[in-house]
């Protein structure tokens, strides 16, 4: 991707072709164009953004699913270990 600087010699309308841009603004438009874009997506029904980010972090979840199954599985096997269980009633005697 070329950097702002190599860029003066481009149009406007070639450079949003040839980058993922959705528009290229001046510095002033930039907000007013921001609060546009942002109540357009408001404006759209909420179910669709649900599923695009519920899509988005299904990877994620599921990462963190099997991370927690292992650490669940771990403790349990720690907690219900005879020896621990032992240091726990003895700890639970004290009180």
């Amino acid at each position: 991707m070329q950097r702002a600087a190599n860029l003066s010699g481009l149009t406007k309308s070639k450079l949003a072709c040839q980058c993922l841009v959705d528009a290229v603004l001046s510095a002033e438009d930039l907000d007013k164009e921001a609060i546009a874009k942002i109540a357009a997506l408001e404006a759209l029904p909420p179910e669709g953004l649900t599923l695009i980010k519920n899509n988005r972090v299904e990877t994620v979840r599921s990462r963190f699913d099997k991370m927690r199954e292992s650490e669940t599985d771990g403790f349990l096997n720690c907690w219900y270990n005879p020896s621990v269980q032992e240091l726990l009633r003895a700890a639970a005697g004290k009180f």
